[in-house]
């Protein structure tokens, strides 16, 4: 019998989305149902996505990390006619690996 060690951990990629001017948690509820929508069903097929609403004074952010840098998926095209419809101006940041490899930076000197 066979068995197998861990699996590989997965890579993840972390971008934003930026709405400017920003939106008050109260115009956001419909993003925030969303993004939980999304992150359930990313679960049950054993994908990770994960979106996070940051409202603050000059700008709201999406904060979302996925287990791909592809951001053609339709969870983004989903998301951006959300946001078109609230007639929210948004950027989007590229996406950039995470990862644990990466080396601590080093400790300032005193």
């Amino acid at each position: 019998m066979e068995t197998k060690g861990p699996s590989p951990p997965k890579n993840l990629w972390a971008y934003a989305y930026e709405i400017v001017p920003p939106k008050t948690a109260d115009h956001m509820k419909v993003i925030e149902a969303l993004l939980e929508e999304e992150y359930a069903q990313a679960k049950q097929t054993a994908r990770t996505w994960r979106g996070q609403l940051v409202c603050e004074q000059q700008v709201t952010h999406i904060l979302v990390v996925s287990d791909t840098p592809d951001q053609g998926e339709e969870v983004n095209r989903r998301l951006e006619r959300r946001l078109k419809a609230l007639k929210a101006g948004f950027s989007r940041t590229m996406p950039m690996p995470l990862s644990d490899d990466d080396p601590a930076p080093p400790a300032p000197r005193p």
